[in-house]
């Protein structure tokens, strides 16, 4: 009998988000703009909603994974940087 394949998740790259509460759950939206600064209304390609208990508990495992990163390599600044600066066109 052969192997049962197993199916991947989609992949998405989002660089802005969007979260909403209540006192059953968080919405954390995410979604992809262009070019940094571009207006119009911002469509989600992904909406999460999880319970409190486990938006705290991914606050806890992103915080830890971002301690390691900066610990490797180096600080994350979520300063903007200006056209010019790596930044594309």
């Amino acid at each position: 009998m052969p192997e049962k394949e197993s199916a991947r998740p989609p992949v998405y790259y989002c660089n802005w988000a969007s979260m909403q509460t209540s006192v059953f759950d968080f919405v954390i939206r995410l979604g992809k703009r262009n070019r940094p600064g571009e207006q119009g209304e911002e469509v989600p390609d992904l909406e999460i909603v999880m319970s409190p208990q486990h938006a705290k508990a991914f606050l806890n495992l992103l915080a830890r994974n971002v301690s390691r990163y900066e610990e490797l390599f180096g600080p994350i600044s979520v300063t903007p940087r200006k056209t010019g600066e790596g930044m594309p066109n």
